[in-house]
């Protein structure tokens, strides 16, 4: 089967949460644009100037966001990333970079001298993703994957100490290696700081270099990554989503998209109105 990181993290987080984001294709429909929104716009804006610099001149740039507020603070924090950065220090090699990579299958950990590769065989599964972009340092020469995140202020999901912790980082050096057939420095996580609610203090940048290969974190994150598909595909079989109800409300008082109809049951009120059908991050 297919599995990229966001899939993988929401069966990890609760199985019904994955089957009905990613089996039912479910998402919720908001009225007011969420932080996940503005993501996606930054994100995009950051593409349309990746490509630029690349040396692209077909580059189509998008329609403006229709939420006005949103547009504003997207393109005020690009403007502000790009008097902070005037100049970077690598060259853009790709953008947007669509991936899907065979796993190695858990009998043989190599499918190089094997013919494990089909797919009516069990626990062969392919990881996919999407780099931002792929980079050449000035400094080195070699490539690096150069990953956005914007977040909130105060948040603390992009410091060293959280993504040492995470497998994305070793899976995408990993892909990257299969990709692109030559040595990947690392990841580069560019984060971007929004302002704060009330516009007080200003948007903020930094650069985390510090996420290089390792192979034994790489071989325990391609080991769990597996384990997960192999729990998917046994989910699939057997018609049955565990639900991990401690997931259902955070301890900040945050709900589950799909606490409501899991605790009532799906009527057509739900359906209809609160949610729509997912969009499609990758397309491969």
């Amino acid at each position: 089967m297919q599995l990229d990181n966001s899939a993988a993290n929401a069966f990890r987080k609760c199985p019904l949460l994955y089957f009905e984001t990613y089996v039912q294709r479910l998402q919720r429909v908001t009225v007011e644009p969420s932080a996940m929104d503005y993501g996606t716009r930054v994100h995009t804006l950051l593409a349309e100037k990746n490509h630029i610099l690349k040396g692209e001149s077909d580059v189509q740039l998008s329609p403006e966001y229709p939420h006005p507020g949103l547009e504003a603070e997207a393109q005020a924090m690009v403007a502000a990333y790009n008097s902070f950065y005037p100049v970077d220090p690598f060259d853009i090699v790709d953008v947007e970079r669509t991936f899907q990579v065979n796993l190695p299958c858990p009998l043989c950990k190599s499918c190089a001298d094997c013919n494990c590769n089909v797919a009516d065989v069990p626990g062969v599964h392919t990881y996919c993703g999407k780099f931002d972009a792929i980079v050449r340092l000035h400094s080195s020469g070699k490539l690096a994957i150069l990953e956005h995140k914007t977040e909130s202020r105060n948040s603390k999901m992009n410091t060293p100490e959280a993504w040492a912790s995470r497998t994305q980082a070793q899976l995408y050096i990993w892909a990257a290696q299969q990709v692109y057939n030559e040595p990947i420095k690392g990841v580069i996580l560019n984060i971007l700081t929004r302002q704060s609610p009330k516009g007080q203090v200003g948007c903020s940048f930094r650069r985390d270099d510090n996420l290089l290969y390792d192979q034994s974190k790489l071989d325990e994150a391609i080991a769990d990554i597996v384990w997960v598909a192999d729990q998917i595909e046994t989910c699939e079989r057997l018609g049955f989503w565990p639900a991990f109800r401690e997931a259902c409300v955070s301890p900040t008082g945050w709900a589950c998209d799909f606490r409501d109809p899991h605790l009532i049951g799906w009527t057509e009120e739900l359906k209809l109105v609160k949610f729509k059908e997912a969009e499609q991050y990758l397309s491969l």
